[in-house]
Formats: structure tokens, C-alpha cells, sequence
């Protein structure tokens, strides 16, 4: 993973040299009655496994279609067109793509062959490469400022994966024209591989009209609770986070977060569901990351410490949060180095060491790992935040 995300670098926007090669653990698609296909495991896999790491079928970069001049960035409306076309072109010629076409989900009306060769061989329709991008297309990361959304694939294996809010048990993760699916937790052999498609901090409304695209409603814990809400709860709930969002677009370099108003937001938001543990409500994540980072910036080390730890307990929760696991989990380590050894009520150098490690996991389970290569997430570190590496090495000697 270090040397495909160092080539990431070196080769934005664009398929990756052909000498990267896909992986694929030992998986299996099977029919579920009632919910259609999914993929489940035919091996262990442990946290910060490889379970998939395929090339798309196709995709389309932000600046890459023909049809546009490169200096305009694409919409996401026009990626979907550019993917449709050409697809549409590779299928023409492709039996293999054409077959792998017809054995995805196009949605309600038009479903899936599944396994008719003489429908493989005939030409397949617009209608039907639309219907199964809807369903199964996968948005990267913006990757320069500016940019509305990052490239927009279709990978074939990783379009049976299955979604769940609440219970996923795999991260997902685009790198150019790869995508990779790593375990986060263990996975048995006979258990489905799980994932989120989409932010489970979003509003129940939002996600399930999200979710709708992919044909099917979500029954996860954590919809099912928003589902059985109170209207009063999800109109008072609307009020605080736009308020929140209020405030966090008026934050420049002139402006700085108001850490009374952000406390007052987070406090509100706890509350209004006091019921819940603070894991299961996702809609406390972002408010009590941005209180954490007022706070670290101004200095405020020991005040910051136990927001960034409740927030990565709930990114632990809900693994689409992998990656915002990783920058807590280097937030907390950076507010220990920030302090010396009497300014902390706990064992210092043994703190600092276990955040070292935790930071460590969050890597792996975020990008991947292989076994027993402890110099992988060293190097990611080193791309992520240069320097802070160094600061650290005497702790781990």
C-alpha cells in the first residue's frame, strides 16, 4: 500500500503503472433469499487485512474526460454521463465487460442476468450501464482544492459488497483507479463482508434518499432508531446542526471557532438524545472534533485530549469513520508531545507509547497492511504528517 500511495502522488488523476498488481483474498458471492447477493468470506481475515484490491472497470478522473476542456472540473453529473459513454464503448467490444455488466444490479426494473449467456451476447442498452452505475458506482475523494468530488468508478467484485450503517466490518478506500476493501475488524470464515456507502453523521432523511439510489432501505441499528424519532427531536436536531454549519463556514484565518458556541452545540446535541450511549449518535462526531481543535489551538492540550478520545471510540463504532480515526488518534498523540510530564496526571512516556500504537491500528485498519511489515505504516505516517515520525522514534526504541 505505501508504494501504491507514494505512486498516488507522482501519478494524480490517472490509472496507476501497470506493474501494480490486484489482490483478492478468499471470497465467494452468494445468493441471500430475500436481499439478493453478497460477498461473503471463505477466510480469516484479521483487522488491517487485504480483502480486495482491484482495478476499475472503468472511471473517470475530474479532469480527465475528452469531452471537456481539462481546465474544467467535472461535476459529478458529468462523470456519470462520461462513465455511461465508456462503458458503453468498452461493452461494444468487451464480452468480458459486457458479461460482468449484465450480472450487476441494475436496479428495480431491469435486475441482473445472472448467468444467461445468451443474453451476454446480445448488445447491452444505455438504460441498463445507467441503472448499474446508479447502483453500484463508487466516488473517490476530491484530491485538489476545488475539485466537486473525487474520480467515479465501477469496480465489478466490490459492487456485491452490502451495506450497513452500523454493523460494516470492512473499510473501503480509492487510490487512482484502485480500490482496496480492508477487514476492520475480524471477519470468520462464512461471515459477510460489510461496508458503508455513505457518512452515517448524515441525517436520516439524507441518507436514506442516498441509500434509495442503490435500491433498498436501510435497516441497521442506527436507522431504525432515527426512523422511530419524535418529529420534534429530528426538527430540533435540524436547528442545532445548521447552526453548527453556520458557524463552521464562517470560520477563516481572521475568524476563529467560538469554543463557547461549539460547546453549547455539542451539549445540545448530547442531550437531545441522553438516551443513547455517546457511540451511537454519530451527530455529536463532527461538532466535538471542531471543539477539539479550537481547543488544541489554543493550547489547550489537556481539554482537547478527552473530545478527540470520545470521538475516536465513536469513529471505532461506525468504520466508515476509519480514516477520521487516523487524524484523531495523530491529534491526541500531537497534545501529549505538546506537554511535558508534569503538566499530565498520567505515566507520561507509557501515554504516549500506547497512543503511538493506537495510532498505529488506525493506520493499518485505514489503508491496509501487510503482515508483519512494520515499516508500512511508518512510511504512510511520513506521507501524512512529515516530521511527526521523528518525534516519536525515541519512544519506540
Amino acid at each position: 500500500m505505501l508504494e501504491i500511495l507514494k505512486a498516488s502522488k507522482i501519478f494524480p488523476n490517472q490509472r496507476l503503472p501497470s506493474h501494480f498488481l490486484e489482490i483478492e483474498g478468499k471470497v465467494s458471492v452468494v445468493c441471500i433469499p430475500g436481499k439478493g447477493r453478497g460477498l461473503f468470506a471463505k477466510q480469516v481475515f484479521n483487522p488491517g487485512d487485504l480483502i480486495i484490491g482491484h482495478r476499475a472497470l472503468e472511471i473517470i478522473f475530474p479532469d480527465s474526460a475528452a469531452t471537456v476542456p481539462s481546465s474544467i472540473l467535472l461535476s459529478r453529473v458529468k462523470r456519470f454521463r462520461c462513465l455511461k459513454e465508456s462503458l458503453a464503448k468498452l461493452a461494444s467490444t468487451d464480452e468480458e465487460v459486457r458479461r460482468k455488466l449484465y450480472f450487476l444490479h441494475a436496479g428495480p426494473k431491469l435486475g441482473f442476468v445472472g448467468g444467461d449467456e445468451r443474453e451476454v451476447k446480445k448488445s447491452i442498452s444505455l438504460a441498463r450501464i445507467e441503472g448499474v452505475i446508479l447502483v453500484n458506482g463508487f466516488q473517490g475523494p476530491s484530491t485538489r482544492v476545488g475539485e466537486t468530488g473525487g474520480p467515479f468508478g465501477l469496480w465489478y467484485l466490490p459492487s456485491f459488497i452490502n451495506h450497513d450503517c452500523s454493523r460494516a466490518n470492512a473499510n473501503w478506500n480509492i487510490v487512482n483507479d484502485f480500490i482496496f476493501i480492508i477487514a476492520a475488524k475480524q471477519i470468520c470464515v462464512g461471515d459477510e463482508i460489510l461496508i458503508s456507502y455513505i457518512d452515517p453523521d448524515q441525517p436520516y432523511a439524507v441518507r436514506n434518499e442516498l441509500l434509495l439510489k442503490h435500491d433498498f432501505i436501510c435497516t441497521c441499528k442506527l436507522c431504525n432508531l432515527e426512523r422511530d424519532e419524535g418529529e420534534s427531536i429530528r426538527r430540533q436536531r435540524d436547528t442545532i446542526l445548521a447552526k453548527f454549519k453556520n458557524h463552521v463556514d464562517s470560520i477563516s484565518s481572521n475568524f476563529l471557532p467560538d469554543v463557547q458556541l461549539l460547546s453549547s452545540i455539542l451539549e445540545e446535541l448530547k442531550f437531545l438524545r441522553r438516551d443513547l450511549p455517546l457511540e451511537e449518535n454519530p451527530f455529536v462526531l463532527q461538532p466535538m472534533m471542531q471543539l477539539g481543535l479550537a481547543l488544541f489551538e489554543r493550547n489547550k492540550y489537556n481539554e482537547a485530549i478527552p473530545l478527540f478520545e470520545d470521538a475516536i471510540k465513536l469513529c471505532r463504532r461506525l468504520i466508515q469513520f476509519s480514516s477520521v480515526a487516523t487524524t484523531l488518534s495523530i491529534a491526541v498523540l500531537k497534545c501529549y508531545l505538546n506537554l511535558t510530564p508534569e503538566n499530565t496526571s498520567t505515566n507520561y512516556e507509557v501515554t504516549i507509547k500506547n497512543w503511538i500504537y493506537a495510532m498505529r491500528d488506525c493506520i493499518i485498519i485505514q489503508y491496509g497492511s501487510r503482515q508483519g511489515d512494520d515499516d508500512e505504516w511508518r512510511g504512510i505516517l511520513e506521507l501524512r504528517m512529515p516530521g511527526l515520525l521523528s518525534q516519536i522514534e525515541p519512544y519506540l526504541k
